[in-house]
């Protein structure tokens, strides 16, 4: 590497990015420049100037103490703050900086990424100290590390970088964390900011949302002509909405400023508000195929483009319905045993509607049969259990996905049982309010061949979890999005309350970002049926195997069997 000139040096001294491109390497490839891309670029520029120098042609007319910079996920984020902390130790004599992240483990992460910048930057000699959170330089600066703990209370920092700020509570922000830098801050001394909050957003609720929304509500409107300084209430007439993401990057079509001009751009009020475009750092055609391949669903958005979501959103769109929309299926109750059918069964709770539905794939599409509900009022499981066996031999389907969340194992078991035991004997079962007692008989069935799914080992059935509901919407929403399924027209009886359903079916998302499905004051029986069925057709069970006597240990799940190429095997399947 050649010597670095005088004017390369002044401009280092002056410019953290221009420290990082002259001194720092790849702290995955040493023998390679480290190269920011558009994201760290800016994350430097509003920590040395309080504002995007190179989108913006207005500074801010107030010295601002708090950024707020929303991240896509996996694109950098951690990088840029760890390499902006390195280069401020070494700027800045005496500097002194805190960094918290979501954990320990990964705050004590950050501190090892800053130490590899050091390192590889040919600065490990001016390390004195390193411990797991924390390292000191023999300049007399020095970088802290916390997870969410009011621990960090007591220090003074010229900067705090607060990672992951999405998934902080308010109070740790605002009493534990921030008061930190009121004494010493950078905002004080040089009139940067102070406090700089990144994050993947976690939907709408929580402090990094309040404040970031308020930055983007309180934001001026300057002309980048005359330099003016215009409140969006002289425009309120024109009903922007403000909060919508298109809106967070650029600005509306607004009049002409009192110069004759209307070109127009953001300048931030009391939080420098930052949205990280994120077609900046990956290519359009890579992240529309990503989203694509991902159903478009709103946590996809929020992780891969970075968007604030809204509570009480739908996840089916009706356009979605109407291009899956096949007039020739009739919600028809008319089996064929040719095909491989998957039944969904959503049971009835607290007297809710217990829903069977089936479904069978064809060239790649998924293909809605038949869906009936089965009114829970006054109803008790030795109905449910009579008309679900009904179904069962009618249809005679491969596997049936049933939700036993709530129920237990025990609904399972003895539908395990009744199916061996019709498939071997016949069996009469009672149904009906006592003294009412009314009796079915189903003949012997050999050719039954209905297993039942698990999604997790030891336990009978689909139990839901804040990761296995997200799943299995997430997996029918993808289906509507891209035509992987066909349903009837909306007007057919019962079909017609399955639209209802998807189009009225809402989230929210949590403080922690986690996304809540079925939060809508409706009901939504034949939603989770279908999906139920539909992931059955497209997922595999879970399945162990271990080889006996050698051999490969490949399972194939072929027309309702398990077989393996070669080798004989012992098998725990995640049906039964």
């Amino acid at each position: 590497m050649s010597k670095p000139t005088k004017a390369e040096i002044t401009k280092a001294a002056l410019s953290t990015l221009e420290f990082t491109k002259l001194y720092f390497k790849n702290p995955n490839d040493s023998t390679k420049k480290w190269k920011p891309h558009a994201g760290q670029i800016t994350l430097y520029d509003v920590i040395d100037y309080g504002y995007d120098i190179r989108k913006k042609n207005i500074r801010p007319p107030e010295n601002i103490e708090v950024v707020l910079m929303s991240w896509p996920r996996q694109n950098g984020k951690t990088e840029g703050t760890a390499s902006a902390c390195a280069a401020l130790l070494i700027r800045y004599a005496g500097a002194q900086i805190g960094v918290m992240s979501n954990s320990h483990e990964n705050a004590k992460k950050l501190i090892t990424r800053i130490y590899r910048f050091l390192e590889h930057g040919d600065f490990k000699n001016q390390i004195q100290s390193k411990t797991v959170d924390s390292i000191t330089l023999t300049n007399g600066s020095r970088v802290d590390s916390f997870g969410q703990t009011p621990n960090i209370r007591g220090n003074s920092y010229w900067w705090l970088i607060i990672d992951e700020a999405a998934m902080f509570k308010a109070e740790m922000i605002e009493a534990d964390a921030i008061p930190t830098t009121r004494e010493a801050g950078a905002f004080r001394k040089m009139g940067t900011p102070s406090v700089i909050l990144l994050s993947t957003p976690a939907g709408i609720t929580g402090r990094f949302a309040e404040l970031y929304m308020a930055g983007v509500r309180e934001r001026w409107l300057g002309c980048r002509e005359c330099g003016k300084l215009h409140d969006k209430e002289e425009f309120r007439d024109l009903s922007i909405n403000w909060f919508k993401p298109e809106n967070l990057l650029e600005v509306p079509l607004l009049p002409e400023c009192d110069c004759g001009y209307e070109d127009y751009e953001y300048v931030d009020k009391y939080y420098t508000v930052v949205s990280i475009d994120p077609y900046s750092l990956r290519s359009k055609e890579e992240l529309d195929k990503e989203l694509m391949l991902r159903g478009n669903t709103p946590i996809a958005r929020q992780e891969l483009l970075g968007e604030f979501l809204g509570s009480g959103a739908n996840v089916f769109r009706h356009e979605w319905l109407e291009t899956c929309t096949d007039i020739k299926l009739t919600n028809a109750y008319k089996p064929d045993p040719t095909k491989n059918y998957f039944m969904g069964i959503d049971f009835g709770k607290s007297h809710d509607a217990t829903v069977f539905c089936v479904c069978h794939k064809e060239n790649d599409l998924t293909i809605f049969d038949w869906i009936g509900i089965m009114p829970g009022k006054g109803l008790e499981y030795a109905d449910i259990r009579k008309e679900m066996l009904e179904h069962i031999v009618e249809w005679n389907p491969i596997l049936v996905i049933p939700d036993t969340t709530g129920m237990g194992n025990a609904v399972c078991e003895q539908l395990e049982r009744d199916l061996a035991t019709i498939k071997k004997d016949g069996i009469t079962v009672e149904y009906g309010i006592v003294p009412q007692i009314k009796h079915k008989t189903f003949a012997p069935f050999p050719k039954l061949k209905t297993k039942i799914y698990n999604n997790k080992p030891g336990h009978h059935g689909f139990l839901f979890d804040m990761n296995s509901k997200p799943e299995i919407i997430d997996h029918l929403a993808t289906l509507f999005m891209h035509g992987g399924i066909k349903i009837p027209p909306e007007q057919i009886y019962i079909v017609q309350t399955l639209w209802d359903e998807l189009v009225n079916f809402g989230y929210v998302v949590s403080d922690t970002g986690r996304i809540k499905y079925g939060v809508q004051s409706t009901h939504d029986d034949t939603v989770i049926a279908l999906a139920l069925a539909c992931w059955g057709i497209n997922q595999k069970p879970f399945i162990t195997g271990k080889p006996i006597l050698g051999g490969k240990n490949l399972y194939v799940y072929e027309n309702g069997s398990l077989s393996t190429e070669w080798g004989e095997q012992s098998y725990s399947l995640g049906f039964r």
